[in-house]
């Protein structure tokens, strides 16, 4: 009698770096390989945001996880967009209509965005599978889900120092950071401690999830 064959699952990883920054990224990730073959993985975020998202970057990295950087663009006056989440919601779209094969597909988030594409998960006949922080997802998101996984949080404690992020090894600019030029109209105002900036520069570093990302489109 011959034994009957089971079926082997085939995993897709979404990572919204902006609302899970604090998780356990190797506990993610192993989680995602123990629910299938993992065909596609991959974490967005804004990575110039690296005193936030550099723990998890480097975890994920080493995982084998692309990371898709999303930086932000001012909108109006001092708001900012970041497209973090329609880019991996396009993704994961695009995931549903070019790899059939793929049959599980796991979003690592709490935001109740991506209740829609949950949705179409569903409805393509794939398992939606959510893997969100402690403190929970959205109801809405836990209600349209397959299932819904719990995450712990990483031991790692955030934010990360003031420093620059360490040089690298041998490169070109490994021996400290080249002062940039002032534009021909020069800067206009100072930062509090007697260094000048640029005028309409990036929006200021903040904590991914937080009310203040929230104010920009984090």
């Amino acid at each position: 009698m011959k034994k009957s064959r089971t079926k082997k699952h085939r995993v897709a990883l979404f990572i919204d770096l902006a609302n899970v920054c604090e998780l356990d990224m190797d506990w993610i990730v192993l989680a995602a390989q123990r629910l299938g073959q993992m065909e596609v993985a991959r974490g967005y975020g804004n990575f110039t945001n690296w005193r936030y998202l550099a723990p998890a970057a480097e975890r994920l990295f080493l995982k084998g996880v692309r990371l898709i950087h999303c930086p932000p663009w001012r909108i109006a006056g001092d708001a900012w967009k970041n497209c973090a989440d329609e880019v991996m919601a396009a993704d994961i779209y695009q995931t549903l209509q070019e790899r059939p094969e793929i049959d599980r597909i796991i979003i690592c988030t709490g935001d109740g965005h991506f209740v829609p594409v949950t949705i179409c998960i569903r409805e393509a006949g794939r398992d939606a599978i959510v893997i969100a922080p402690p403190d929970g997802a959205s109801r809405m998101l836990q209600e349209v889900a397959s299932r819904c996984l719990t995450a712990p949080y990483s031991q790692i404690s955030l934010p990360l120092g003031d420093e620059v992020p360490p040089p690298d090894n041998g490169g070109k600019n490994s021996r400290g950071i080249r002062p940039v030029k002032a534009p021909a109209g020069g800067y206009s105002g100072h930062d509090g401690g007697g260094s000048r900036v640029r005028p309409n520069g990036p929006p200021p570093l903040v904590k991914p999830g937080s009310a203040a990302a929230q104010s920009q489109g984090a």
